[in-house]
């Protein structure tokens, strides 16, 4: 059953705090985007370990007994909170009013700072403030036009969020701190599970279906390999009755002279060709039949095995409900067979194309974010281009600096993009800074929309769209 943290939860963990009062912060992480924690110690109470979340499914303050480690790089609101929190004592813990509000005060260097966890759904944040009562730095960063009522940014007044339209009487599913701890952490880890499984179906799926369709081709090629006699035949009567064949004409009624009973039979013709050119490319047909015969039947069983391989692949992940090892090896086994990449392999078109330059020869990266997506990234102004008009897929998300220059990204969705998790447009939303005119700023806005939003209008600069229904990422360009 799915637990919320609520109002009364909260007022559970505050009391569960209230012996840290005093103790000094001696250490902060952050061990994830949306995750930070403290580590603060008070003589006759130890060392103890507080974690705020504000992610917008697992929102929640309380004690934990994991030493999270950080991310490799802390990012700017990790060190605002360093520098202004470290080696500061805790004031005060409490609730504000009856809301899912934690209010810490800390007293560093003769000053006080207001550190408050608004525990509030896909509105949750965590935010310093000082003394004077403007913002120092937030886990998220709004702008006025994502609100309009309340911006939170470093430098502005802090504004307390509104109040709830109605108090609700609330009991707390949980026993303790360690209680949370332990349910979160089994929810954050289906949730990983299920994404990287949604992940691996998606991809397998995908195979599936282009195996399919490849297989359909082959089968087609290989039954036109079966009519090389009637090609032939139709060479040989063309050349013994080009009298018979009118000018133009896109099909020929000629007399059968290898049937029996020598009927007539009606031959198409190409009508951009001559008599004696239509029957040397009947010929040319049957040429191809011949010699191309063998090898389509046996590439037609190659691939009817692998179709039927790749589809049972997708059954036994289908089946697989939480081993993680168990996933993890389908994973392992997919990416040696090939499966991850979106091919189709062994059809006429691979083989024409096969000594071409990905794509197209265009100036693209490709990026793997660490939940498995592929993020292309347009280097040039033509390969922004060529990477929103040929490459991007309706549902893929696209990314661009806002207000500025720089290389277009599209993340690859699968027709999935609510299920593309933050830490991937976190990831495409860095590679996008790295390679704009903010690459040296402290920090920047990437924008973010579908790519069925993006327009390119008539005329337009290579490179130059329009977009709608776009949101906003507030990140650190990447450190390299």
């Amino acid at each position: 059953m799915k637990k919320s943290f609520n109002a009364a939860t909260l007022a559970q963990v505050v009391e569960e705090l209230q012996p840290l009062v005093g103790g000094q912060i001696q250490r902060i992480v952050q061990p994830g985007p949306l995750q930070i924690t403290f580590s603060i110690f008070k003589n006759g109470v130890g060392e103890k370990h507080l974690l705020f979340d504000v992610s917008p499914q697992f929102y929640r303050a309380h004690l934990t007994t994991r030493r999270l480690p950080s991310l490799p790089t802390a990012p700017a609101f990790c060190m605002t909170l360093r520098k202004y929190l470290h080696g500061g004592r805790v004031v005060s813990i409490v609730q504000r009013g009856t809301d899912r509000i934690l209010d810490i005060l800390v007293q560093h260097e003769g000053e006080v700072y207001l550190l408050s966890a608004e525990l509030m759904g896909k509105h949750a944040n965590l935010i310093l403030v000082a003394a004077d009562g403007k913002i120092l730095h937030a886990a998220k960063l709004i702008t006025s036009k994502q609100s309009r009522l309340r911006e939170v940014l470093p430098g502005r007044v802090y504004v307390e969020p509104p109040a709830p339209t109605a108090q609700r009487q609330e009991v707390s599913a949980f026993k303790d701190s360690t209680d949370l701890d332990e349910y979160f952490a089994h929810a954050q880890k289906n949730a990983v599970f299920e994404q990287q499984k949604s992940s691996l179906l998606g991809v397998l799926r995908k195979t599936h279906q282009q195996k399919n369709r490849a297989l359909a081709q082959v089968q087609r090629g290989a039954q036109e390999s079966t009519r090389a006699d009637e090609f032939q035949k139709y060479g040989d009567l063309l050349l013994s009755q080009l009298y018979a064949v009118k000018p133009n004409a896109s099909e020929a009624e000629l007399t059968d002279y290898f049937a029996p009973d020598a009927g007539q039979i009606t031959i198409s013709l190409n009508p951009d060709l001559t008599p004696q050119e239509n029957a040397q490319k009947y010929f040319q047909k049957a040429r191809s039949a011949r010699e191309s015969a063998g090898e389509l039947h046996a590439l037609q069983d190659r691939i009817e095995k692998e179709t039927k391989e790749v589809g049972e692949a997708v059954a036994q992940v289908e089946a697989i409900t939480t081993d993680t090892e168990a996933l993890k090896r389908w994973e392992e086994k997919a990416r040696a067979k090939n499966w991850l990449r979106s091919v189709a392999e062994g059809t006429a078109k691979e083989k024409a194309t096969a000594n071409k330059p990905e794509f197209g020869g265009f100036k693209i990266k490709r990026f793997t974010s660490p939940d498995g997506y592929e993020v292309l990234v347009g280097e040039s102004a033509t390969a922004n281009d060529y990477l929103v008009t040929r490459l991007a897929h309706s549902n893929d998300w696209w990314l661009h600096l806002r207000g500025g220059t720089s290389s277009h990204a599209i993340i690859k969705t699968q027709n999935a993009p609510d299920r593309v998790p933050r830490s991937t447009l976190l990831f495409a939303a860095r590679l996008v800074i790295a390679r704009s005119v903010a690459k040296h700023a402290g920090w920047a806005e990437v924008d973010y929309t579908l790519r069925k939003y993006v327009r390119k209008p008539r005329k337009a600069a290579p490179g130059s769209v329009t977009m709608t229904n776009q949101k906003t990422l507030h990140v650190e360009p990447e450190r390299r």
